[in-house]
């Protein structure tokens, strides 16, 4: 045990004051009660180890390198161990700049007997390189075909459609049996027609965004997940398409007003946006038909608008209905 001087120390020691010394009133004497608590001595037990904060950093790096190289080194006996193959395509929709799946889960897949086999620059559009895929263990192969003759599954963001650089329906590119897991919508027209096409052709499809929500299916739920996205996106597009700054400031050179911002909707992708134009600084707005949302709206920094109805607007699961074309109660022009 060693004893050391307060007043020599540069870190910072909380006080804890009691209700009958708390530092209120003169400050003078407070002041001095801080200095007399500073000048004390305290004993520091030196017989363990102490890691600085300088040294913590450096510690975690290695710690984080050698379990990197770790699995590097386990790649060939854990490749050699896979009983499943997923394959990862280019998608065929150039706007799209997703991939089904990045270097980190590919990673992980892998350590669960899952081998991912990826198309060529897959991820290319999303800054996701070959070199990342082959770091965390997946096999790199060079067309789409090849991918779709070896794989087990195909995991795609978009529907399954015609490829271009084959000339057939992705569908038919399986092998009987096989599974390709997408979007698929299969309460719309082309969904349809797609479930259609791969019962024909022998051919597992799973629909994402079909996923029941339930509390064991949450880390599958695509659609809120996107969602969440697509909020974000939405406030950052159209603050770019402003051209004006969002939050109100008075400067030396002058003073200027928030922005307005009214959401229409408070799902998923409304409150996501409603949270990051109220934390921009913008005065912001929402409806919604379902008035059970209100309260969530005003937790994130909005106002909620208020139109009575002559029916509810709330569904089933959470969701929103579709209402009758009947006017609104209320103030307001009917939405």
């Amino acid at each position: 045990m060693s004893k050391i001087n307060l007043t020599s120390c540069c870190f910072y020691t909380p006080l804890i004051a009691t209700p009958q010394s708390m530092f209120l009133g003169d400050a003078k004497l407070s002041t001095e009660k801080l200095v007399d608590l500073l000048g004390q001595t305290v004993e520091v037990d030196t017989s363990e180890t102490v890691v600085s904060d300088v040294e913590a950093p450096v510690a975690r790096h290695d710690a984080h390198t050698k379990a990197i190289e770790e699995f590097i080194a386990s790649i060939p006996t854990l490749q050699e161990a896979a009983y499943l193959k997923i394959g990862v395509v280019k998608e065929v929709d150039e706007d799209e700049k997703r991939v089904a799946i990045v270097p980190e889960g590919a990673k992980r897949l892998l350590k669960t007997g899952v081998q991912v086999l990826i198309e060529s620059n897959a991820g290319k559009a999303g800054n996701f390189w070959d070199d990342h895929y082959e770091g965390a263990g997946a096999i790199i192969l060079e067309t789409a075909k090849e991918v779709f003759d070896q794989a087990d599954i195909i995991v795609k963001i978009r529907e399954p459609r015609m490829n271009p650089t084959t000339g057939k329906h992705e569908l038919d590119m399986l092998d009987k049996g096989k599974t390709f897991i997408s979007f698929v919508g299969p309460r719309t027209d082309q969904g349809k027609e797609l479930m259609v096409k791969a019962k024909a052709a022998g051919v597992n499809l799973l629909a994402v965004d079909a996923i029941p929500r339930i509390s064991r299916a949450q880390s599958l739920d695509v659609l809120s997940s996107q969602a969440k996205i697509a909020g974000y996106h939405a406030v950052i597009q159209a603050s770019n398409l402003y051209q004006r700054f969002l939050n109100g400031e008075t400067t030396a050179a002058g003073s200027f007003k928030p922005a307005k911002i009214l959401i229409i909707g408070a799902g998923v992708a409304g409150l996501s946006a409603i949270g990051v134009a109220s934390n921009i600084g913008a005065i912001v707005r929402a409806f919604d038909t379902r008035l059970e949302t209100k309260e969530q709206v005003e937790s994130l920094g909005g106002e909620f608008l208020e139109l009575k109805f002559d029916e509810d607007g709330g569904g089933s699961g959470g969701y929103a209905k579709i209402m009758v074309s009947e006017k609104t109660i209320g103030w307001g022009t009917p939405f």
